[in-house]
């Protein structure tokens, strides 16, 4: 059995973390990627996406961070010094009581 951490309640969420409450406080759950190339060439117009898939009562939010790197790269450019981030981050909401 685990036991909660000291910023948990005894069920396991934060002691803000009411129903209809978004935005509040810290999230519960954080994953954070990044990647860097010195060079980045594509030799055509990159597809990307992504799917987040949240199950159950909770506020999410994904944030992705570029750097020298437009959103909608040119093919056959070369973008030096590149980094991408990303970060989806989800906070458990308490159940409705009553």
């Amino acid at each position: 059995m685990t036991r909660p951490s000291p910023r948990e309640g005894a069920d396991g969420l934060s002691p803000d973390a009411e129903a209809g409450t978004e935005g509040a406080g810290e999230p519960d759950v954080s994953i954070s990627v990044s990647a860097t190339a010195k060079e980045l060439r594509f030799k055509e117009k990159p597809r990307s996406r992504s799917r987040i898939e949240v199950v159950g009562d909770v506020d999410d939010e994904s944030t992705t961070v570029r750097e020298n790197l437009p959103d909608e790269p040119e093919p056959g450019k070369t973008y030096r010094n590149v980094r991408v981030g990303r970060t989806v981050a989800a906070r458990l909401r308490r159940p409705k009581s009553g």
